[in-house]
């Protein structure tokens, strides 16, 4: 069970291709496994969390156009790395979360949006993880409850059992 956050290149309104040497790049900088035969990796962050990256496709000829994070624990190094990802790639942010926010980390990226995705969803323009960050914590939040509800558990700050986001 995850906070699941879903990234989509877009062009002209049309899913496209995305960067894949400078997602790597991103990549490359942490410690990481993977990528299994699903194209998902395990990635440690310099402090101390980690959290999978779903990128099929990043190393292959296969397309490239979106990828996705699973997330247990939110930290500045989980929102700092998916931030990352986000710039290197022009992704745009969707977490699944009340609200409906799409997250765009360039001015210009809404233009290349396909229109109906605008009737749904409500556009945030954020120029740092911490405003992401910011962005995130709520629904978050609402997933750590709810999955504490399922598995019979209080919200723990433990490490490794998630919990409310740190600042």
């Amino acid at each position: 069970m995850s906070f699941d956050i879903f990234l989509a290149r877009f062009e002209r309104g049309e899913l496209a291709e995305a960067p894949r040497e400078s997602v790597l790049a991103v990549l490359r900088t942490h410690r990481y496994t993977g990528p299994d035969q699903f194209g998902f990796y395990t990635v440690e962050l310099p402090d101390g969390d980690s959290v999978e990256f779903s990128a099929r496709g990043l190393e292959s000829r296969e397309p490239f156009q979106k990828c996705a994070f699973h997330v247990r624990r939110f930290g500045p190094g989980v929102t700092g790395f998916i931030f990352d990802i986000a710039k290197a790639g022009r992704f745009a942010v969707v977490p699944a979360m009340d609200g409906n926010p799409l997250f765009l980390v360039e001015s210009d990226m809404m233009a290349d949006l396909p229109s109906d995705m605008l009737e749904d969803l409500r556009p945030v323009f954020v120029t740092s993880a911490s405003a992401m960050a910011d962005g995130f914590c709520g629904g978050f939040r609402a997933w750590a409850e709810y999955r504490d509800h399922v598995v019979g558990a209080k919200a723990s700050s433990e490490k490794g059992r998630g919990g409310p986001t740190r600042s």
